[in-house]
This record gives C-alpha cells, sequence and structure tokens, in this order.
C-alpha cells in the first residue's frame, strides 16, 4: 500500500487512540510506524521485492494503533 493511502486510514486512528486510548502506546508505536514506512520507501526504490518488512512492520504498527483506538473508544462508551 502506498504512504499516503496508508496514512489516510493511519491518521484517523492514530488520533483517536490519543484521545481515548493509552497514550504511551501512541507514543510508542506512532514513531515506530513512521520509520517502518521510511524503510519501506528505501526498500522499494531499491529493490521493490524487499520492501516486506517495512510494509510488515507499518501494517504492525497500524494494528496496533487501531485496536488501542477501539479499545478506548469501547471504554469511553462503556464507561459513560
Amino acid at each position: 500500500m502506498n504512504t499516503i493511502e496508508n496514512t489516510v486510514i493511519f491518521l484517523p486512528a492514530l488520533w483517536v487512540a490519543a484521545l481515548f486510548g493509552a497514550t504511551t502506546i501512541v507514543a510508542a508505536v506512532g514513531p515506530v510506524r513512521t520509520r517502518a514506512r521510511i524503510l519501506y520507501s528505501n526498500a522499494y526504490r531499491k529493490d521493490p521485492t524487499k520492501r516486506g518488512s517495512g510494509y510488515g512492520i507499518s501494517l504492525t504498527a497500524f494494528a496496533v494503533i487501531f485496536v488501542d483506538a477501539a479499545t478506548g473508544v469501547a471504554r469511553s462508551l462503556l464507561t459513560s
């Protein structure tokens, strides 16, 4: 997935996670995702077949942020 397309789904999840989730997770995983996209971009530029590690790390970071955001929103809805 291209970085622009990935950013469109990552940033809203990051913002929701920052508002409702665990901020320590957001602070730890946000920069990991950024570094993973840089790794992905560099690997894609050198040899497109070797971009998998950057994509995998980026996807994992997105999944962690998304689960944190969903858990935070659910917790907020259940306590109010």
